[in-house]
């Protein structure tokens, strides 16, 4: 046999060879679907998030860091712990009221010498109307 005509039969096997490697079996095989279609209805009217009972929608508040005078004396800063407390109600998911309570004490090298540290403690108690504004223009 020719070399042409060998080659030519070497390459139709090999190309037999590979397409039967490569055919899948195939079979009848049935795939059953199932769709289920939900309607909601919205009903008119606006949709409440909150509970109307005066036991829901408090919080606590608690924190604390520091502080010091920022002035033009001398000396070292001296940085005190500055703690606060709140407590407080949201009446709406717009408009809440907070009462606040905050201490501490403060201490100075002046105006005194240097070396005598002046100690002030102070307390506040305040009120906030808050408004919350993202509830209000996305919520």
């Amino acid at each position: 046999m020719k070399m042409k005509t060998k080659f030519f039969f070497l390459a139709v096997a090999a190309a037999t060879t590979s397409l039967c490697g490569y055919v899948e079996s195939a079979s009848a095989q049935a795939i059953i679907v199932e769709e289920d279609v939900s309607v909601t209805e919205v009903l008119p009217g606006k949709p409440r998030y909150y509970s109307d009972s005066h036991k829901n929608n408090w919080f606590i508040s608690l924190g604390a860091g520091g502080q010091t005078f920022l002035t033009e004396h001398t000396g070292d800063a001296q940085y005190t712990l500055a703690m606060n407390f709140a407590v407080g109600k949201w009446i709406s998911p717009y408009l809440g009221f907070r009462l606040s309570a905050m201490g501490g004490a403060l201490h100075t090298n002046w105006p005194f010498s240097e070396g005598v540290m002046t100690h002030m403690r102070y307390a506040a108690v305040y009120g906030d109307l808050m408004w919350d504004m993202f509830n209000t223009f996305h919520g």
